[in-house]
């Protein structure tokens, strides 16, 4: 699978730092400005597992989000930002968001929860690893998942901070990521769990490995968010 040049490699490590929420970064109105955005798209994308994925209208939203953006993860390319509004009944896998353009540098991903139905608990696990390719998802042990947009990982080799030998953490496995073959967690460590909230926002690195939590052992049956993926300038 391939990987970034190493010039490329080394502004992506510059840039790491561990995920954090900020609570109460969106108002009430903002966020149902941003969940009526999503409903009005006509150009609804269903894709494998239950997502249903509308562009991010970034024309639409930058006038209030960008300078504030800005000020928690400092400058980034403002004219490239990727992403999407989404829709689930399913929680997803162990991925990377790390886009498909080479000629780019992914930088921090930015999640906004929109909505969970019922309310309950459902939030996303990140792992201590992170992974320099491109949009991935890590299959070891699988026939993989054929997912639209990401590739599948079965050789974990040019993972950082990989530890082979380890055992992922079964008590983990049974509480938050269920829905994940084990398998596919060989060698992966959980850094922190970050509970949704509405109103929050979600920061982290592109090239974190990270998953959803199976929020359908909580009684959610849904949920709705926006994702958005920097690069650096």
């Amino acid at each position: 699978m391939a990987v970034r040049d190493l010039q490329s490699t080394l502004k992506i490590q510059s840039s790491w730092s561990p995920p954090r929420s900020i609570a109460n970064f969106l108002s009430f109105d903002e966020i149902e400005f941003l969940k009526r955005l999503q409903s009005s798209s006509v150009e609804v994308e269903n894709k494998k597992g239950g997502v249903q994925c509308a562009p991010h209208q970034w024309e639409k939203i930058s006038d209030f989000l960008s300078s504030r953006i800005e000020k928690e993860i400092g400058l980034f390319d403002t004219k490239f930002v990727e992403g999407n509004f989404f829709h689930t009944k399913n929680p997803y896998i162990l991925h990377v968001d790390g886009g498909k353009d080479p000629d780019k540098r992914p930088y921090k991903a930015i999640l906004i929860p929109l909505s969970i139905s019922p309310s309950g608990s459902c939030g996303t696990v990140f792992f201590k690893q992170r992974y320099i390719g491109y949009a991935t998802n890590f299959a070891k042990g699988t026939k993989g998942f054929s997912t639209e947009f990401n590739n599948d990982l079965f050789d974990y080799k040019d993972v950082h901070f990989l530890d082979q030998a380890a055992e992922f953490d079964q008590d983990i496995h049974n509480q938050y990521l269920s829905h994940v073959p084990i398998s596919c967690l060989q060698g992966l460590s959980v850094e922190t769990v970050i509970d949704w909230k509405i109103g929050d926002v979600i920061i982290f690195d592109r090239t974190q490995i990270h998953c959803a939590t199976n929020f359908k052992k909580t009684g959610v049956m849904e949920k709705s968010g926006l994702s958005l993926f920097t690069n650096s300038i």
